[in-house]
């Protein structure tokens, strides 16, 4: 008999702004928080980790996450993403217009990021997050459904 495991809880916030990519952060860690996939502090560990090194990957995509010293203070897999029709400024002259933070465990975090990674690298699932006005289609994307079996909305 096959085992399935949950996928990880994915929470949306659209029409988003932010004056400061910490707010954006800190945002989308609160989210995280209320869906109780890290603790409420979990804040400061991704902010950390853009100190160390800046999470904005390209197409307007970040991908904030915390230190990997602080993944104890992780209670479930998660993704909150934040759509920000007018983009905050992510350093280094990038501006983020999709965020999409990420609460891994030890075990699960390569699996996560290479979600990401395929997400990224797929430039129809790229605009459909960017642009759906239906939150339902982001959380399909990123729960791995094809994109043919997502509605154009």
């Amino acid at each position: 008999m096959e085992k399935t495991e949950p996928g990880p809880e994915i929470v949306v916030k659209q029409g988003a702004s932010f004056a400061a990519k910490e707010e954006a952060v800190r945002e989308a860690c609160d989210m995280l928080a209320r869906a109780g996939c890290v603790a409420s502090d979990y804040a400061e560990s991704m902010l950390k980790r853009e100190s160390v090194n800046s999470t904005y990957l390209d197409k307007g995509l970040a991908i904030p996450h915390g230190m990997a010293e602080d993944k104890i203070r992780v209670h479930k897999d998660g993704f909150a993403v934040l759509q920000i029709p007018a983009g905050v400024d992510w350093g280094n002259g990038e501006r983020a217009s999709i965020v999409i933070a990420m609460a891994a465990g030890v075990d699960t975090h390569l699996e996560l990021m290479s979600t990401l990674v395929k997400v990224l690298q797929n430039d129809q699932a790229m605009e459909k997050i960017k642009n759906t006005p239906d939150a339902e289609v982001i959380v399909r994307i990123l729960a791995g459904e094809s994109l043919h079996s997502v509605k154009n909305r």
